[in-house]
């Protein structure tokens, strides 16, 4: 429960003092918002808060999922739907409309992300979405976190220290203590006692059965790694699929894809000419990239991601862009006759 004292706009670690009834005022709003990984345990890289009368942050885990943060000075039941809204529309925007929020623009978050990744190990779980800190926490809104995943919920209380100064209290409010899982409710003790040593809250873990004294064990087949198809004509390369090479001019390519398989992070490259680096082969198809990993072909475009987003965004988006260059291209001979 991490306490801060608010002096001359800035928050500086402290003991508790006396709980007051002052509200967060603006100025302790912004500097909230603007300490705000310090204030909460999420791991995030920030790319931009909106520009509007509650601002709202869009910021990315370890994991390449979109996470919206706000503070607000009370929220209740109405607030929080809102909020939660809010969350979703960032989670459903394409990987380039979020990135395109970055200050710097796409080239400067993809540096940013690239140099966010490089300092965190690889296979992070995905953590809340959504992150709320408040003055007042509604009843109602105390009792929705009891069972709701991805949300996070910090009060935030005013004190006033004993030399007179004003101190910041913030504090998780109920964590969720059951889950549903394919419909069935699994109590969180119950999910934690099934984690293997080591192994991080939220992954799944298969449990072997234990070995018999004088059995062999079977051999296990190494399917991460499949050996790419020779053509029968070593001399007639495959082409590159179009799709490939339209995201590598959107993405800038060279840039680094991964795919997340049996709970292991496989990593590729794609180049600048599509074509896609994966264990030292070149692959002119996403879906034979898959199946170089063992992969289902047919969910490649969902399986590899590019800055934490499926590539099937970024083909989208390439998609798009192509369309709407005709239409650019008509105005600009219009308007030069």
């Amino acid at each position: 429960m991490p306490s801060f004292a608010f002096d001359s706009g800035l928050l500086v670690p402290t003991v508790l003092g006396r709980r007051t009834s002052t509200p967060l005022t603006p100025e302790l709003r912004r500097a909230l918002r603007q300490y705000l990984l310090d204030v909460v345990d999420v791991d995030l890289l920030p790319i931009s808060w909106s520009d509007e009368a509650e601002p709202v942050l869009t910021a990315m885990d370890p994991a390449g999922q979109a996470v919206t943060a706000i503070v607000v000075d009370s929220i209740d039941g109405v607030g929080l739907v809102r909020a939660l809204a809010r969350a979703g529309e960032t989670a459903a925007s394409s990987w380039l409309a979020i990135a395109s929020r970055h200050p710097g623009g796409v080239d400067e978050f993809r540096r940013a992300w690239a140099a966010f990744r490089e300092t965190r190990p690889a296979g992070a779980q995905p953590g809340p979405q959504l992150i709320v800190l408040a003055g007042a926490v509604d009843p109602e809104v105390l009792a929705a976190t009891r069972v709701m995943h991805g949300v996070l919920v910090y009060s935030v209380d005013a004190r006033e220290g004993s030399n007179g100064e004003e101190l910041v209290d913030v504090s998780a409010v109920h964590r969720p203590t059951v889950r549903v899982l394919d419909h069935d409710v699994v109590h969180e003790p119950e999910q934690l006692a099934l984690l293997a040593d080591g192994a991080a809250p939220g992954a799944l873990v298969a449990l072997a059965p234990p070995a018999v004294a004088g059995d062999e064990a079977p051999p296990i087949e190494d399917t991460a790694v499949i050996p790419p198809v020779v053509p029968d004509d070593a001399g007639d390369e495959p082409s590159i699929d179009p799709q490939l090479v339209a995201v590598a001019s959107l993405v800038g390519a060279p840039i680094g894809i991964e795919a997340q398989l049996d709970g292991q992070v496989r990593t590729g490259s794609l180049q600048a000419d599509g074509a896609v680096l994966v264990d030292g082969a070149a692959h002119p198809t996403l879906e034979s990239a898959a199946a170089r990993i063992g992969g289902d072909p047919a969910r490649a475009w969902s399986l590899w991601q590019i800055a934490g987003f499926p590539m099937a965004d970024a083909r989208d988006e390439a998609a798009r862009a192509a369309e709407e260059e005709p239409a650019v291209e008509t105005r600009s001979r219009r308007r030069r006759h």
